[in-house]
Protein backbone atom coordinates (compact mmCIF):
# COMPACT_ATOMS: atom_id res chain seq x y z
CA UNK A 1 0.00 0.00 0.00
CA UNK A 2 0.97 3.61 -0.80
CA UNK A 3 0.08 6.95 0.59
CA UNK A 4 -2.17 8.24 -2.35
CA UNK A 5 -2.14 12.09 -1.46
CA UNK A 6 0.21 14.79 -1.19
CA UNK A 7 -0.58 17.92 0.95
CA UNK A 8 0.97 21.03 -0.55
CA UNK A 9 1.02 24.04 2.83
CA UNK A 10 1.49 27.30 2.83
CA UNK A 11 4.57 29.34 5.36
CA UNK A 12 2.11 29.16 8.46
CA UNK A 13 1.29 25.47 7.76
CA UNK A 14 -2.55 25.85 6.29
CA UNK A 15 -3.23 22.80 3.58
CA UNK A 16 -3.92 25.23 0.38
CA UNK A 17 -4.03 21.86 -1.81
CA UNK A 18 -4.28 18.20 -2.47
CA UNK A 19 -2.36 16.17 -5.04
CA UNK A 20 -3.76 12.87 -5.73
CA UNK A 21 -1.02 10.48 -6.44
CA UNK A 22 -1.76 7.90 -9.37
CA UNK A 23 0.67 4.92 -8.51
CA UNK A 24 3.94 4.88 -5.72
CA UNK A 25 5.58 7.68 -4.45
CA UNK A 26 9.33 7.46 -5.45
CA UNK A 27 10.29 11.13 -4.36
CA UNK A 28 10.20 14.76 -4.23
CA UNK A 29 12.73 17.51 -5.47
CA UNK A 30 11.92 21.26 -4.65
CA UNK A 31 13.41 22.82 -8.29
CA UNK A 32 12.74 26.24 -6.70
CA UNK A 33 10.96 28.72 -4.66
CA UNK A 34 7.89 27.76 -6.79
CA UNK A 35 8.17 24.70 -8.34
CA UNK A 36 8.78 20.57 -7.11
CA UNK A 37 8.95 17.74 -8.66
CA UNK A 38 7.04 14.94 -8.22
CA UNK A 39 7.92 11.69 -9.23
CA UNK A 40 5.63 8.91 -8.87
CA UNK A 41 6.66 5.32 -10.72
CA UNK A 42 4.59 5.79 -14.15
CA UNK A 43 3.77 9.37 -13.59
CA UNK A 44 6.17 12.59 -13.56
CA UNK A 45 4.61 16.06 -12.74
CA UNK A 46 6.14 19.49 -11.85
CA UNK A 47 3.54 21.45 -9.17
CA UNK A 48 3.91 25.29 -8.20
CA UNK A 49 3.56 27.06 -5.20
CA UNK A 50 -0.05 26.62 -5.36
CA UNK A 51 -0.33 22.60 -5.97
CA UNK A 52 -0.92 23.16 -9.54
CA UNK A 53 0.19 21.30 -11.91
CA UNK A 54 2.56 23.41 -14.50
CA UNK A 55 3.57 20.48 -16.44
CA UNK A 56 3.18 16.65 -16.78
CA UNK A 57 4.19 13.47 -18.09
CA UNK A 58 3.89 9.33 -18.40
CA UNK A 59 6.09 6.96 -18.36
CA UNK A 60 6.43 3.35 -17.95
CA UNK A 61 7.32 1.87 -14.51
CA UNK A 62 10.42 3.87 -13.58
CA UNK A 63 13.91 1.54 -13.23
CA UNK A 64 16.07 4.47 -12.22
CA UNK A 65 16.72 8.03 -12.81
CA UNK A 66 18.70 10.94 -12.42
CA UNK A 67 19.24 14.92 -12.27
CA UNK A 68 21.77 16.68 -14.14
CA UNK A 69 21.63 20.13 -15.50
CA UNK A 70 18.21 21.30 -14.66
CA UNK A 71 17.18 17.83 -16.67
CA UNK A 72 15.23 14.69 -15.36
CA UNK A 73 16.58 11.46 -16.82
CA UNK A 74 14.58 8.30 -16.54
CA UNK A 75 14.91 5.14 -17.69
CA UNK A 76 11.96 2.61 -17.74
CA UNK A 77 11.94 -1.08 -19.02
CA UNK A 78 13.84 -0.47 -22.26
CA UNK A 79 12.68 3.44 -22.72
CA UNK A 80 14.65 6.27 -21.56
CA UNK A 81 12.50 9.93 -20.93
CA UNK A 82 14.00 13.39 -20.58
CA UNK A 83 12.02 15.93 -18.29
CA UNK A 84 12.72 19.20 -17.95
CA UNK A 85 12.93 20.92 -14.15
Amino acid sequence: MYAKVIFIDNKEGQVIKEIGLTSPLIGVYQIDDNKMLVLEETYIRTVNSYGEIVQDMTTDLIDDFNIQDDVLYVFADNNKYTYKL
